[in-house]
This record gives C-alpha cells, sequence and structure tokens, in this order.
C-alpha cells in the first residue's frame, strides 16, 4: 500500500515540480522578452500583437520575397495611436517586416511599427518585433505583451522622471470623466485663422482628482487639461485621453486667463496647460516611483 502510494506521488508530483521549476524563470523573464529597446519604443508610433497568417502584397511596390506578411491583429496596445487604426482590431494588417522572411506563418509576435498607410487596409513598417512565447491562450499571450510594453513605456530613468516631476507645476492621479470641446474664452488668445489639415483639434479632459502628489490644492477637486484630438501625422504621437481612463498627469499650469464663468462651464475648479508629451502621463502602477522621486 505506501509502496503504491510513493509511486502515485512521484507520478504526479515530479511534474508538477519541474513545471514550476521551468515557469518562474520564465515569468521573471517575461517583462525582459516582450519588452523592446527604449530607442524602439520612442521610435513606435503602432504597437500591436498578432498572429502572422501568410505572406502579403506590398501596393504600389516591388517587394522581395517574404518581405511582407499579412497579420491578424489581436490587439494594438498604445493608445496614442490614431484612433481610426482600431477599426483593424481583430482584422488583418499588412507588415512590411524590418528582415524579409524573418516570419512565418503561426508566428505570434508584438510589433514595434511606424505608420505606412491607411485606407481600405492598413500597412504598416516594422521597426522590430518580439515573438511571444506560447504560454497557453492568446489572451494570456496578449495581456503578457500588454503589460511588458506598458511598463516599458513608463521605462524613464529615474533621473529623467525626477526632472520631469521637478519641472511640473502639478502631479496627480487622475480619472478623465469628460471631453469636452474648447471653450471660447480658452482659446481667445489664440490666433484665429482657417483650419488646415494639421489643426489640432483642441479638446478638454475633464479629470477628476484621485491623489494629489505635487502643487494642488486641497479643494481643487477636477481641473480641465487640453489635448490635441487630430489624428494627422502632426499630432497622432501625442496623447489622446479618453473618458475612464486612470492615469498619473505631471502638468503646468495654464499660463491663459480663463474666466470663472468659463471654468464653471466645464465643470472643474482649475485649468491645467497643454498636454503635448506623451511621458507627461504615466500607468498608474508608477505612483509609488513617482512618490519616491519626489521624496528624494
Amino acid at each position: 500500500m505506501i509502496k503504491i502510494m510513493i509511486d502515485t506521488v512521484r507520478r504526479w508530483a515530479l511534474p508538477i515540480v519541474c513545471s514550476v521549476v521551468v515557469l518562474v524563470p520564465l515569468a521573471r523573464a517575461l517583462g525582459q522578452e516582450l519588452a523592446p529597446e527604449e530607442s524602439v519604443l520612442k521610435e513606435a508610433e503602432i504597437v500591436l500583437v498578432g498572429t502572422v497568417v501568410g505572406p502579403a502584397t506590398l501596393e504600389g511596390a516591388v517587394t522581395a520575397k517574404g518581405e511582407a506578411v499579412t497579420v491578424k491583429v489581436e490587439k494594438f496596445l498604445r493608445p496614442e495611436a490614431p484612433s481610426m487604426i482600431y477599426s483593424f482590431e481583430g482584422g488583418n494588417v499588412t507588415v512590411q517586416l524590418r528582415e524579409p522572411g524573418s516570419l512565418g506563418p503561426g508566428d505570434s509576435a508584438t510589433f514595434y511599427t511606424r505608420l505606412g498607410s491607411m485606407g481600405r487596409g492598413l500597412t504598416v513598417i516594422e521597426l522590430a518585433h518580439i515573438l511571444i512565447p506560447d504560454l497557453g491562450a492568446m489572451e494570456e499571450r496578449v495581456m503578457a505583451a500588454a503589460a511588458a510594453t506598458e511598463s516599458a513605456l513608463a521605462g524613464l530613468s529615474n533621473s529623467e522622471l525626477r526632472a520631469r516631476i521637478q519641472q511640473a507645476d502639478v502631479v496627480l492621479l487622475g480619472r478623465v470623466t469628460a471631453i469636452r470641446e474648447m471653450p471660447a474664452a480658452a482659446l481667445a488668445t489664440e490666433k484665429q485663422g482657417p483650419l488646415s489639415e494639421h489643426d489640432p483639434m483642441w479638446q478638454q479632459a475633464v479629470v477628476e482628482v484621485q491623489e494629489r502628489i505635487k502643487g494642488l490644492e486641497g479643494e481643487t477637486r477636477r481641473i480641465s487639461v487640453r489635448f490635441a484630438a487630430s489624428t494627422d501625422i502632426r499630432w497622432f504621437r501625442s496623447p489622446k485621453l479618453t473618458v475612464g481612463e486612470e492615469r498619473i498627469f505631471m502638468l503646468d499650469r495654464d499660463r491663459d486667463v480663463i474666466t470663472a464663468v468659463a471654468l464653471a462651464r466645464l465643470g472643474v475648479d482649475a485649468a491645467m496647460g497643454t498636454l503635448v508629451d506623451r511621458k507627461n502621463v504615466l500607468a498608474k502602477d508608477q505612483i509609488e516611483r513617482v512618490k519616491s522621486l519626489l521624496r528624494e
């Protein structure tokens, strides 16, 4: 009886122990495996997780064999990419590979790319890709890639992040509760002229203050932040804010005079400046790091 029990334990316990031994180091390395170099992140305009379906042909160009592939998009990871691209989520896009033949059908990867062309279809130009280990269901792989990319996007060096914190008038954790058109009073100091294709299409985000980190009076509960809603090539890399998202904001106070009436119409207590640099918006999970750097 005892021998049977020992054999049973060996039969079931050994594979479990071996699995743990293999998976723990893999989990620790996952963030590194799924995150690119900082230089690639800075240049990338569109980040997506997808699986290669097969070869593709680039429109209007003579391409080498294996230079482009068709990729089924599981998820776009970069929130400040042009909003129109999200219509391709779940569908196919063309990826012009950096190295022809480097990927084949069935390969799943995180692609760091620049926008090539967009019309009926979407073509992106690869800067780098990182193969996603087959850890299980695609949903799990997408979550792992998203976490690694989010972490890498927030990967400012301590010295750079400290400098941004010091330069900002206000640092806070907040939740976007509304997106509204800019009030006329807020635009009064700007030169008004004919609209162009490069118009930033300024909008005002109402942000509910969840935690004050630096430079915000206790009675301030809601602020407004101006951002460029345009997806034009000049503006689509600037941060786009959406209702419901929670972020750490590093902001300057608005230097323009905005009347109390204008603020009341927005439903805010104070107006902050213009948000144009995506590094002035961080993921919520960076809050302890920000507080630590502020105390130094």
